[in-house]
């Protein structure tokens, strides 16, 4: 159930990205596939590594999945900018 969770902050947190970055170029679709991914890497990551037990525990996972979200949803705006945009250096601006 924890991991469902996890991927449903993270398809939220996806939509919520492509929305806010305009990024009618990957798709909203997209983002929200990269975030239902981050979130579950990031929420496995932290059942992995921690001991389970109190309340807490899940809502410090939930987080943790929210965290990978966004750290893996900036990494692919950022390659997916630096790919897009380094065609832009094919024609330099010649030194005087």
């Amino acid at each position: 159930m924890l991991i469902l969770s996890c991927i449903l902050i993270g398809i939220v947190l996806g939509f919520g990205a492509g929305k806010l970055a305009h990024s009618a170029n990957q798709g909203i679709l997209t983002d929200m596939g990269v975030g239902a991914i981050g979130a579950a890497i990031g929420g496995g990551a932290y059942s992995t590594f921690t001991i389970t037990g109190a309340a807490l525990y899940t809502t410090y996972s939930l987080l943790a999945a929210a965290t990978g979200a966004v750290i893996l949803l900036l990494v692919c705006h950022g390659v997916y900018y630096a790919i897009t945009h380094s065609s832009d250096q094919t024609n330099p601006p010649k030194a005087h």
